[in-house]
């Protein structure tokens, strides 16, 4: 890597969401921050700031974590073991168990996540700057990529010899750079959000149908949602709806609301007022990485998850990003990280995809909620389904031949 000088960063990551703040604190953890090399995390947001988020992270992202050493142990001092996904159509519904035998995934408010990953990267290190967003030039130079800064205090340009883009859904750092353009689904959803102060949900038995440590989501024309109880008691909310259902229902508020009934969910408390939205979900990046450039997360390309896995891969693609950023070349780090990516997230978003394409037909869910609930094999599949998708896996060190200690776990 390059000796500081001024104008000059080693490792630059654009977006300090899950994907991003990782990728700096791993990038910081192989080498940057501590022997004369400089990584800079910039987020376009004030900080700290709300995320709409499922808040969901599956056994695969809390190893991530831990590879950069965000201990289990401190995320469920914010949270809670993921212990079970239930899905409810109408009067339908089926509890499938995630912890698995060797580690689950965790419930944790996205605010919180975040803000303990981006305190962690500026202890190893890493220049934190909020407010300020970022474009690339067109190329990369000789001496790497040309980026342009911009914060309430001024402009200003940095040259990075790798960039790792983790701006979000809505990130537009890349729109200068050919060949990097996104093809959203023409069937799309848009994610909505909020938090409630509600007390107990309760199904038509007037039973507790929100326990700690379970995500429940329903699903109805038109869309799902999904619950899930955070540390403070507070309620998260979080649904991928069609945007024409919402138009016409005049907002999430009221579709969310008809959801919730119609799965029959009471809900001890009033709805949010307002709902957080976010650019519409499911999309494909063309290119995801070229000489000293790598995208990771979201940006990468998206599709619907449903128990924890938007944030499951942006953990894992940031960990590996930022090993990759640290030791390996430009155009070493580009075809490692094409590789990777395609084996361990594009397959598992494929399956992913299979099950919102089941949930937007309400009858089938109805179905196959009904089968899970009466078959055993149905409901050992279902099971394994859900573990493959989100559980402990990618096996350290067998993910590229880098020779490096940095992997997934």
């Amino acid at each position: 890597m390059n000796a500081q000088r001024e104008g000059y960063v080693d490792v630059l990551v654009i977006g300090a969401g899950v994907a991003g703040a990782t990728a700096a604190l791993s990038a910081a953890r192989a080498g940057c921050g501590s022997g004369g090399g400089r990584v800079m995390l910039v987020e376009r947001s004030a900080w700290p700031r709300e995320k709409v988020c499922g808040c969901c992270l599956g056994g695969r992202g809390v190893a991530a974590l831990g590879g950069v050493g965000i201990e289990r142990t401190r995320l469920l001092e914010m949270g809670y073991v993921l212990e079970s996904a239930e899905v409810r159509c109408g009067a339908r519904s089926a509890v499938l168990p995630l912890a698995g035998r060797a580690g689950g995934g965790v419930v944790v408010g996205r605010k919180e996540l975040d803000g303990l990953l981006v305190a962690r990267a500026v202890e190893a290190g890493v220049e934190f700057v909020p407010s300020c967003s970022a474009r690339l030039a067109p190329q990369r130079g000789i001496n790497g990529w040309l980026v342009s800064l911009r914060t309430p205090m001024g402009e200003r340009s940095v040259r990075a010899g790798v960039v790792i883009v983790a701006d979000g859904l809505s990130g537009r750092s890349l729109d200068a750079v050919a060949g990097m353009g996104v093809c959203v689904a023409s069937s799309a959803r848009m994610g909505v959000g909020a938090t409630a102060r509600w007390g107990c949900v309760r199904d038509r038995t007037g039973r507790d149908a929100l326990p700690v440590g379970r995500v429940v989501l329903c699903a109805g024309r038109g869309g799902y949602v999904g619950l899930v109880r955070l540390r403070d008691g507070c309620v998260d909310i979080a649904g991928a709806l069609d945007p024409g259902v919402v138009k016409v229902g005049g907002g999430p508020v009221g579709v969310v609301e008809g959801m919730l009934r119609g799965a029959g969910l009471c809900v001890d408390g009033a709805m949010p007022e307002k709902f957080g939205g976010t650019a519409l979900l499911t999309r494909r990046r063309s290119c995801i990485a070229l000489p000293g450039l790598l995208v990771v997360g979201d940006s990468a390309g998206y599709v619907e998850p449903f128990t924890g896995e938007g944030m499951t891969w942006a953990a894992c693609g940031g960990e590996m990003a930022g090993v990759l950023a640290m030791r390996e070349s430009a155009e070493g780090a580009a075809g490692l990280w094409s590789g990777w990516h395609a084996e361990h997230v594009r397959a598992r978003q494929g399956l992913c995809r299979a099950v919102s394409a089941g949930l937007r037909v309400p009858g089938l869910a109805g179905v196959v909620a009904w089968a899970v609930g009466r078959s055993p094999a149905v409901r050992g599949f279902a099971e394994r389904v859900a573990l493959w998708v989100s559980g402990p896996g990618f096996g350290r060190g067998a993910h590229v031949a880098t020779g490096t200690q940095g992997g997934l776990a």
